[in-house]
């Protein structure tokens, strides 16, 4: 992805027509990657837990997931419990 300064020149210096001020060009130097993206991560936490007494086998468990994406305002976030006895 060009800048602006980067595609004005790539424009002169490729005998390509130039942007017409000011409909196709303001001046402006916006970096649109860096406004719509960051860095993504995601995380992952797991606890478990279980037993036996002379009658049942019993067990617990809880996730929790998050991943955040690359681009701003997208996630996606999970948490899940379960448990029982046997």
């Amino acid at each position: 992805m060009l800048s602006g300064d980067k595609l004005r020149q790539y424009l002169k210096n490729n005998n390509q027509r130039p942007l017409a001020n000011p409909i196709d060009d303001d001046g402006s130097n916006t970096n649109w990657q860096n406004l719509v993206e960051r860095r993504g991560f995601s995380k992952n936490h797991n606890l478990s837990c279980g037993g036996a007494s002379k009658n049942a086998e019993y067990g617990a468990s809880v996730n929790y997931f998050k991943n955040n994406g690359i681009l701003k305002r997208t996630a996606l976030e999970r948490g899940k419990a379960g448990g029982g006895t046997i």
